[in-house]
């Protein structure tokens, strides 16, 4: 299976969500129901549910749209969980600057040169 490449998340701000703990079959239609609970508030860019943690992050284009929705959103309900939201404080890291010490399982992926 490959993996997409990430996403650039750069200019988006970023909400985190605790609470939210879904099976790996399930992350898809999980993903879908942040996009439409969330979306009411403006426009996702991303929504990130990391493997075997129990948050997630939905990425906005608008810092006050990211606002609305902490804000809208704290104390709801996700895949039948009661949620907290709160504005991320740390901008999430380049893969690159992510030490392979101890990671098992990284992909190495050398770029694309198109010959």
């Amino acid at each position: 299976m490959s993996r997409l490449p990430f996403p650039d998340v750069s200019g988006l701000h970023s909400v985190k969500v605790d609470g939210v703990t879904v099976p790996q079959e399930e992350v898809v239609r999980v993903k879908d129901e942040i996009h439409q609970k969330f979306g009411k508030y403006g426009e996702i860019g991303d929504v990130y549910i990391p493997r075997d943690r129990n948050f997630a992050f939905v990425r906005f284009r608008e810092k006050r749209d990211a606002q609305d929705a902490v804000d809208g959103m704290d104390r709801k309900e996700i895949n039948g969980q009661e949620i907290s939201c709160s504005m991320a404080m740390q901008a999430k890291k380049p893969p690159d600057d992510y030490p392979d010490q101890g990671r098992g399982g990284a992909l190495q992926v050398a770029p694309c040169t198109g010959t």
